[in-house]
């Protein structure tokens, strides 16, 4: 029974291991008293959305009591006021882009003079004045800013007064319109009505443009993080090798053609496109003109699955370190 047991929660570890692999990342802060040194507001920068109090979504987890992260698009913006006098913030960001970094301060904040050449520095005060400080999450999405802060980055606000600690968690959302750079790999669909010859997998760049408009609709709210439109361009194959033909024959077909072309990416990996044999048009020799094609963006998807073993076998838990004895 006790093997069973064991068995049975391993087996359990395991697919939550794995959903938490799969599944979209998810974080929760203690939800310890706040509310006692400062008053937040966050203003979330969609369209018809006034300011309103923080207050994030509970959750209860191992007889605790957990706060989900606020969300705020990048052009929303959080204020902080003090509560009594001698209030200090701290401001953290946490990245997890393709080189991720966990929680770093941000003591100044770097952006561009409208009329001049010379880049803007912008230390952040130290301690809340009377009257509060508002932070536009602009100043952290700034291109200027030498740390990167993106879609579903963290930041973290602390109030203290040199003895109790309030902490206030959001997660940001990119709004307008976002560009994507990448590389990966496509292959031809086979559909002989719209290419004469087979074209061998395709080594190309990608750009990849979205737009996320200012509302939460649920239908817009999809299409504006899983869809966008993507350009390619690199190197194909118009033949595929045939072993009864000659070595240099062979090589010769290797990567010959320049391919150009576009069409749809979904969830940022995955794209449908048409791509132009660019290289035919100065040739005299029969070659496909032109493929349908799929393929996905080894970048994402090398990103994606980035310690993959460790995430999948590992437990990674913090567990609480053992008391020193007395």
């Amino acid at each position: 029974m006790r093997s069973l047991a064991l068995l049975l929660l391993c087996a359990c570890s395991q697919a939550t291991r794995t959903a938490r692999f799969l599944g979209p990342e998810g974080y929760l802060l203690p939800d310890d008293p706040r509310g006692q040194l400062a008053e937040v507001t966050v203003t979330t920068g969609l369209r018809d959305e006034p300011a309103a109090p923080y207050e994030p979504e509970l959750r209860n987890l191992d007889g605790r009591t957990w706060q989900q992260p606020v969300w705020v698009t990048s052009l929303g913006e959080v204020h902080m006021r003090p509560l009594q006098p001698g209030i200090a913030w701290a401001v953290y960001t946490r990245h997890h882009g393709l080189v991720s970094t966990d929680f770093t301060p941000v003591t100044v904040v770097t952006g561009a003079f409208a009329d001049h050449i010379p880049l803007q520095l912008h230390p952040l005060p130290r301690r809340l004045p009377d009257e509060g400080t508002t932070l536009p999450l602009r100043w952290l999405h700034n291109v200027y800013r030498g740390q990167a802060f993106d879609d579903g980055d963290l930041l973290l606000l602390e109030a203290t007064d040199g003895e109790t600690v309030e902490r206030y968690l959001f997660r940001t959302r990119r709004i307008g319109w976002r560009t994507k750079l990448g590389a990966g790999l496509l292959v031809r669909m086979p559909l002989p009505e719209l290419t004469a010859d087979p074209l061998a997998p395709v080594v190309a760049a990608t750009v990849a443009v979205g737009y996320r408009p200012r509302t939460r609709s649920a239908l817009a709210t999809w299409a504006g993080d899983k869809l966008a439109g993507v350009v390619s361009i690199g190197v194909g194959t118009t033949r595929l090798p045939d072993t009864a033909d000659p070595l240099g024959r062979q090589l010769g077909g290797l990567y010959d053609a320049a391919l150009g072309g576009g069409g749809i990416e979904l969830y940022d990996v995955v794209s449908v496109q048409v791509l132009a044999n660019l290289s035919s048009l100065g040739r005299e020799v029969p070659e496909a003109r032109a493929t349908l094609a799929i393929g996905f963006d080894a970048v994402q998807f090398g990103r994606f699955t980035r310690d993959a073993g460790a995430r999948l076998f590992q437990r990674n838990t913090l567990d609480e370190a053992p008391q020193a004895a007395e």
